[in-house]
């Protein structure tokens, strides 16, 4: 865990680590001394992300290093909309490191900011400059799919795509909201799509408290959990060597079956991949090569060359080069597909107002049909229906968890006997929630968290199913009595 450090007046140097919460502390200080700012010499705090998480607890931890002056206490903080809400008294949990943590009482769109203050013997009272971070809530509450990326446009490559095939998506800008957290990343959504050059929020190595390590582990194999990383500076990004070999415990090895990798092999050579014959990704491609454009995408095809070990499969291989570059691991309880190039760069020509640009060619759109075809969409989309108007769905519940009442919704492109269920986690039905015709269209529909007698269920989790048609659909909640 990085430590970020601040210099102060000739005696302290501090270190401030946030992570993801686990307890609260209460304790309010007695005495308040008025922070002398000008013992300040520099300031190099982390923020907090963004997050879902309006409770909290947020659990800090304050490094102090005595050099001249004794610390006698260190305090946490907290202001909520420029409202003062928390001063917490931290513990010191071990030599020179001081723990606390707090909740709130939070909204979405409420500012969080927080400082820490150390008092010294000599009764000064030395302080950080506050950063701050904010409670969101998702634009797109049922969709399916959360898109990470580092665009600042929305009109993004991988969003022009989505769009045209007419999946639902929430967007979650890296770098806008500066990380992110479980709150984010365990929502509801069934699949995490990662693009663009946000690739440093998934580790190589060590991956205890990632979210998305998180994210994957919270996969059931009657609900899997699925995950596309799709660039081509995993690898160098994570600082490691030009060619690296990867074993159990690495997040390469865990959840992408990445045995090994040669990070940047010759960018002139590396343009067509050929894929595999039946292979439900790179199947397409197995007689006509997937073409990159680097030319428009405006940068050199940086590839990386991979080797999948245990259930892992290489997917694609050079045509140039003939190394293997791009990997899938079914896992049950979890799918992943790693691609070490930018899907960014299967572009086509266009000329418009004035000047030529890329838009996404038809293979690009292919590729992400097979991938999210292969992570269990709820209707396979073709070339015929590209539009999204005749699509089946059943949306993740909200809220997600729940101790009253919980709803979810239905696309119906067309009228049909409907049959939702809720299984306990034996397996064992316990509620018909509908079994009847439903005419098209979108359809809410509500759970009390009673089962056929009336009764209401214990804490635990649960999943609803859907049968419609040819269409079969499971999610999963937690329910909290």
């Amino acid at each position: 865990m990085k430590r970020y450090c601040f210099l102060l007046r000739g005696a302290f140097v501090f270190t401030l680590l946030l992570f993801t919460p686990s307890t609260a502390a209460s304790n309010e200080p007695p005495f308040m001394v008025e922070p002398d700012y000008s013992s300040l010499l520099s300031d190099e705090f982390t923020s907090l992300p963004d997050t879902y998480n309006q409770t909290g607890p947020f659990k800090v931890k304050v490094g102090v290093r005595a050099i001249e002056e004794p610390v006698v206490r260190v305090i946490l903080s907290v202001l909520q909309n420029g409202e003062q809400v928390r001063q917490i008294e931290m513990k010191e949990i071990e030599t020179d490191i001081y723990q606390g943590s707090f909740t709130i009482a939070g909204n979405p769109g409420d500012d969080i900011s927080y400082f820490s203050i150390a008092y010294t013997e000599w009764g000064d009272a030395l302080q950080t400059m506050p950063k701050h971070f904010k409670i969101l809530y998702p634009a797109n509450p049922y969709a399916d799919i959360l898109l990470v990326f580092n665009d600042v446009r929305n009109d993004s490559f991988y969003t022009q795509i989505l769009n045209k095939l007419g999946y639902e998506y929430e967007l979650w800008n890296y770098d806008l909201h500066r990380g992110i957290d479980t709150s984010v990343t365990n929502w509801g959504w069934d699949k995490i799509i990662i693009a663009g050059s946000s690739v440093n929020c998934i580790p190589t190595r060590s991956y205890e408290g990632n979210p998305f390590a998180a994210f994957l582990k919270s996969g059931k194999k009657i609900a899997p959990r699925n995950l596309l990383l799709a660039s081509q500076d995993y690898i160098f990004a994570n600082n490691e060597s030009a060619r690296v070999i990867f074993n159990a415990g690495d997040f390469a090895y865990d959840f992408f079956s990445l045995g090994s990798a040669t990070s940047d092999s010759d960018p002139a050579k590396d343009s067509l991949f050929v894929g595999l014959v039946g292979d439900p990704i790179s199947g397409s491609f197995a007689k006509s090569p997937l073409i990159l454009n680097p030319l428009l995408s405006g940068m050199k095809n940086w590839i990386d060359q991979t080797k999948a070990l245990g259930e892992g499969v290489d997917i694609f291989y050079s045509w140039n080069q003939g190394y293997s570059s791009g990997v899938r691991l079914d896992a049950d309880s979890f799918k992943t597909v790693f691609l070490p190039w930018m899907m960014s760069m299967m572009l086509d020509s266009v000329y418009a107002n004035g000047q030529w640009r890329g838009i996404p060619s038809p293979q690009a759109s292919q590729l992400m049909i097979n991938i999210l075809s292969w992570f269990g969409s709820y209707v396979k989309v073709t070339r015929e229906n590209l539009s999204g108007a005749d699509k089946f769905s059943l949306s993740a519940n909200h809220p997600n968890p729940f101790n009253s009442q919980t709803m979810f919704r239905v696309t119906l492109p067309r009228k049909c006997h409907v049959t939702i269920e809720i299984y306990n986690i034996l397996g064992q039905r316990i509620k018909t929630v509908l079994d009847f015709e439903m005419p098209a269209g979108n359809q809410f529909i509500r759970w009390d968290g009673k089962d056929d007698e009336g009764q209401t269920v214990s804490t635990g989790i649960y999943f609803y199913r859907i049968r419609a048609r040819k269409f079969f659909g499971v999610h999963k909640m937690l329910f909290l009595h």
